[in-house]
């Protein structure tokens, strides 16, 4: 009898999508954006690893390739090279830009004219480094392509000069919308090259600018800069703290979306006479904590969609009754900061229980992605009332709650049947049997699960896994439950040798996942022992 062919693996979840390192990068269309070197690291930053640690870098290297000019060499490729131009240009216009450079350009004289042509670099990381400025490639390259430049990140390197990014711009880049400024040592000798380079901005990433002081606060925030700004970033090292948020609240200027980061001690009083009290829909405050009271006047924001405060640290629980009136609001994020929290049982319930009269006009009615992580008090009283009036959950982050009780745990389990995205991780003590025991009618939609440092066994989540294959479990850092299977027989692999960085940044794009707490970590290196305690 002939020997049966052998039928090749199966993998799950992701079959062979992130089996090889992609270093492609790619603009997010998430609003919640970070910068290209916090999703794509190749540097080891220090002034962005300290706050964006959960990608791997893969370190820059300036490639020495080679024209090849042997007339032979396109022919191999594409006999006779019969393409047009047109063509060619139109199947290059959709290539990656990393492809284009080290790629194409390399094939030919007439294929590195062509591949050149500004009108195919329209979203573009460039390297502001040593090397890049003291040839001039990076003014060549951005003088190029002034005109048809749409989404531009400047990637700069802390080792030179601060000023030099003044030198590397052009006169004026008016087709960028998207300015990602990546991390600036000094924008006080940058800025007014920025402000003239790009007037058409839209959306603006100035998070890991430092050297913002008064006079910079003015030019940023003055009458003719950015007048079409729609989504504006700042971050932990703008120097003017308290005057910097007064001169944004009074800003000329309807934004959509507002994050900022690391800014502690700031005060949101005022905000009923912003210019963009009426347009803002989303808003991100992941600052050390707020100057009380702050959500009264964010309570003012009615048009918000999405909320984000990192720390709730003296913030009473009456005082989230003031974010009743956000009726709109489809995302939650709060980090109730653990043992530091000040909010009861009894508030948490008040504040999601809906009125029986006009529910439609109150929080949380349409509530659809909610991360309240790190509170104790989300526990027997108000998990019913949450599950109660967010039935339509699709998303749910309630990390770090050793006290909410199996009770509770199983109504969230058995009774939210939309939710895609579950983190359930550092459950204490807790077995958390609703997972354990988990039937078919119970999250049907269930997509992504993340659930470290709990009693569940991974042999428990390995066999959910084989029942669901395409559900992706997490168990722990930097790790994703895989397995294949082949002629019949399963094995599971021990570790994920694949693109950690891909998956995030594809898991990312969809809507719920900006819930999820972290699930990889690779620490700056001067910060390391803090991850090996766990930090």
């Amino acid at each position: 009898m002939e020997n049966a062919i052998a039928t090749a693996p199966t993998y799950f979840p992701f079959g062979n999508r992130y089996d090889k390192i992609d270093k492609r990068y790619k603009f997010s269309r998430r609003t919640d954006l970070r910068t290209l070197g916090a999703d794509y690291p190749i540097h080891e930053n220090q002034n962005i690893r300290i706050y964006y640690d959960d990608r791997k870098v893969h370190l820059h290297q300036r490639r020495q390739s080679k024209l090849d000019s042997t007339p032979s060499n396109v022919e191999r490729m594409f006999p006779g090279d019969s393409l047009p131009d047109v063509i060619l240009l139109t199947i290059f216009k959709y290539m990656h830009p990393l492809d284009l450079i080290n790629g194409i350009s390399m094939v030919s004289k007439r294929w590195n004219k062509l591949s050149n042509a500004p009108s195919n670099y329209r979203s573009v990381r460039v390297v502001i480094d040593g090397d890049s400025v003291r040839s001039g490639s990076a003014r060549a390259f951005l003088q190029r392509g002034a005109m048809c430049i749409k989404q531009l990140c400047l990637d700069y390197e802390t080792e030179i000069s601060p000023g030099c990014l003044a030198d590397v711009l052009p006169e004026c880049m008016p087709s960028v919308t998207l300015l990602d400024i990546g991390f600036v040592a000094d924008i006080r000798s940058n800025i007014d090259a920025l402000l003239r380079c790009f007037p058409n901005v839209e959306i603006l990433n100035m998070e890991h600018v430092a050297g913002v002081d008064r006079e910079s606060v003015e030019k940023i925030f003055s009458r003719d800069s950015f007048p079409r700004l729609r989504r504006f970033y700042i971050g932990p090292m703008w120097e003017i703290r308290g005057g910097a948020i007064r001169k944004l609240l009074s800003w000329e200027r309807r934004l959509e979306v507002l994050l900022i980061r690391g800014i502690s001690d700031i005060s949101f009083v005022g905000i009923e006479c912003s210019p963009f009290i009426s347009t803002l829909t989303e808003l991100y405050l992941h600052c050390g904590f707020l100057t009380q009271p702050s959500y009264s006047p964010i309570g003012m924001l009615k048009n918000l969609k999405k909320l984000s405060i990192n720390s709730t640290i003296g913030t009473p629980g009456e005082e989230l009754l003031h974010l009743k009136t956000l009726c709109n609001l489809e995302h939650l994020h709060m980090d109730c900061c653990g043992q530091d929290c000040d909010f009861s049982p009894m508030s948490i319930a008040e504040f999601f229980r809906l009125p029986d009269e006009n529910p439609s006009d109150y929080f949380p009615y349409r509530l659809k992605y909610l991360n309240f992580s790190n509170c104790y008090e989300v526990n027997g009283e108000s998990v019913p009332v949450i599950v109660k009036s967010c039935p339509d959950l699709e998303s749910l982050n309630i990390r770090c709650n050793e006290f909410m009780g199996e009770e509770a745990f199983s109504l969230i389990i058995k009774n939210l049947k939309k939710l895609r995205f579950l983190d359930v991780s550092e459950m204490g003590e807790m077995t958390c049997d609703a997972l354990r025991n988990l039937s078919n009618d119970d999250l049907p939609q269930l997509q992504f699960l993340a659930i470290h440092r709990t009693q569940v066994s991974h042999r428990i989540l390995e066999k959910l896994n084989k029942k669901r294959p395409k559900l992706i479990i997490t168990k722990r850092m930097n790790h994703f439950i895989n397995w294949s299977r082949q002629d019949g027989k399963t094995h599971i692999s021990k570790e994920f040798d694949g693109d950690v960085n891909a998956v995030l940044n594809d898991l990312s794009e969809m809507e719920g996942f900006c819930c999820m707490g972290r699930v990889s970590r690779y620490p700056w290196p001067e910060n390391a022992w803090m991850y090996d305690m766990g930090v």
